[in-house]
């Protein structure tokens, strides 16, 4: 599980999630994972396959709405770059808050006005499709009780 951009990996950093059919092959495995990574976690074959598909999750689709985002300024001749201070923020509130926490946004208390002027805004009708599945989904967590991030529901 891992991202990597040429010469600005620290594997000191990177999880080794670890699995072996044997105490003997997992306590020459651990050793050397222990001298690579700070953080070794054992998990079996069903918790690599979720961590595996978190991890696509929290950065493929993210890297695919910043390619969407990205469209949608190039139509306006504005470069994305400009975003990246925002992003970077929004990457590092998850380091203090849940995602669920550091969620913010008009879906967060179903804002429709500033939602649908949004979509109207999106030239496709893909995109649009996933902005209103991401609001739905973003609500719908906003407003369950499964932690202390409770939103009021319009």
């Amino acid at each position: 599980m891992s991202t990597r951009l040429a010469g600005r990996v620290s594997f000191r950093e990177i999880p080794c999630f670890l699995e072996a059919s044997d105490d003997e092959t997992l306590n020459t495995i651990r050793k050397i994972a222990d001298g690579i990574s700070e953080n070794v976690v054992l998990a079996n074959s069903a918790q690599r396959k979720k961590i595996h598909l978190a991890a696509v999750l929290a950065c493929n689709f993210t890297n695919h709405c910043y390619r969407l985002a990205e469209k949608v300024l190039q139509e306006e001749q504005i470069d994305f770059k400009l975003f990246l201070p925002l992003i970077d923020e929004t990457a590092r509130k998850v380091s203090v808050l849940s995602p669920k926490q550091a969620q913010t946004g008009p879906m967060m208390r179903w804002d429709t006005g500033v939602m649908d002027m949004q979509i109207n805004l999106l030239s496709d009708e893909r995109t649009k499709q996933i902005y209103r599945l991401m609001a739905e989904s973003i609500h719908e967590d906003a407003t369950s009780a499964d932690d202390t991030c409770r939103q009021p529901k319009a």
